[in-house]
């Protein structure tokens, strides 16, 4: 897939600050994966928004939320099986998901 996605990294809110919580490379169609690739370079991070050294990464301001089906959390704080719904804007009022702390 030229120009497309191949995995959305995620990150989920502890107290004031995010952390990553693993990828989701499954879910999306090939027209998703070229949309979102295309919306998400359109607001590339100055920095990134979690502490995450990965080749190639690139990220863009945390202004969605990622709704993602999973198994369950690893023991290492990771989502296991996560599954991509779709995007929402936080302007929504969607809650987003806070791990305890």
């Amino acid at each position: 897939m030229t120009g497309a996605i191949s995995r959305l990294l995620l990150a989920a809110r502890r107290g004031d600050e995010l952390v990553y919580v693993g990828g989701v490379g499954t879910g999306f169609t090939d027209k998703m994966a070229r949309d979102l690739r295309k919306q998400l370079a359109a607001m590339p991070a100055k920095v990134p928004p979690v502490a995450l050294k990965r080749k190639n990464a690139v990220f863009c301001e945390p202004v969605f939320v990622a709704e993602v089906t999973y198994t369950e959390f690893t023991n290492d704080g990771k989502l296991r099986h996560p599954s991509f719904k779709g995007l929402r804007e936080l302007a929504d009022n969607v809650d987003v998901f806070d791990l305890k702390k």
